[in-house]
């Protein structure tokens, strides 16, 4: 793909079925205008609109938490990346090994993220609450904060809590335990008190129950015995809170991992 007269000094290159921002002289920027959506899986088929904008659409067995500007958060099986340039020249969009991203130039000062602003993909298997391997909190992405803005994990969160007998508002348990839990296939730790009869619960979401029934082979902490460390790529990995859940802040790490 080509561009005439300059009209945007950062354009789009195939290499190897990846597509990556560059400038006209082959000088990549690295940064970024937005959000940086992580997460997209092996075998997401990216489609390049125009020098501006592209489209990521992730296997069957997937779908994508999709938040566009204005609009309600909602579950699609494709997220758009457009990227705009408000002053200077060359803004392009990028994906590379399963993040998507706006790429500023050096001469772009101000850009802005346009189409999905978030992106959050899950498999479609790891949909709800369950409790989380140690192999799965090694290799699953840490939960992000934006997620508790989505319907769906809010509403399986608030079922936990009440199945736990937790704070509705705090999400604070009696016990002062944490367990550590796949939600929506990203890793957190839940309040929760194992002394609570889950079995008088009448309404817990079926996906939370299973994972309540595997509760035999959890991983559970007392607070404060959760730490958060960056393993590669950054430096900072902390851990935070929100309505009873915790997680480790991946934002400035590529391996960021949870322990207890």
């Amino acid at each position: 793909m080509a561009l005439k007269h300059g009209i945007l000094a950062a354009v789009l290159f195939w290499m190897g079925g990846v597509c990556v921002a560059g400038s006209l002289d082959d000088e990549a920027s690295s940064r970024t205008c937005g959000a940086v959506n992580r997460g997209f899986p092996e075998g997401s088929l990216v489609e390049v609109i125009d020098a501006s904008s592209l489209a990521v659409s992730v296997p069957d067995n997937w779908r994508i938490f999709v938040q566009q500007e204005g609009q309600d958060w909602r579950i699609d099986q494709k997220a758009t990346v457009r990227c705009s340039c408000e002053a200077g020249r060359g803004c392009s969009p990028m994906y590379r090994d399963g993040t998507t991203a706006c790429v500023m130039s050096d001469s772009c000062t101000t850009c802005t993220r346009g189409g999905s602003k978030r992106a959050i993909p899950f498999l479609v298997s790891e949909s709800g609450i369950v409790p989380a391997t140690q192999k799965e909190i090694r290799e699953l992405p840490a939960f992000e904060p934006a997620m508790l803005e989505i319907p769906e994990i809010k509403a399986a969160i608030a079922e936990w809590h009440q199945a736990f007998g937790n704070d509705s508002v705090t999400g604070k348990s009696r016990s002062g335990e944490r367990v550590a839990v796949r939600v929506y296939g990203h890793i957190a730790a839940l309040e929760w008190d194992r002394s609570v009869d889950i079995s008088k619960h009448g309404a817990v979401d079926p996906m939370v129950a299973i994972g309540l029934s595997m509760m035999g082979d959890a991983i559970i902490s007392k607070a404060p015995k959760i730490t958060c460390a960056c393993e590669a790529g950054g430096t900072s990995c902390k851990h935070e809170s929100e309505w009873g859940v915790h997680w480790c802040d991946a934002s400035a790490c590529g391996t960021c991992v949870m322990r207890f």
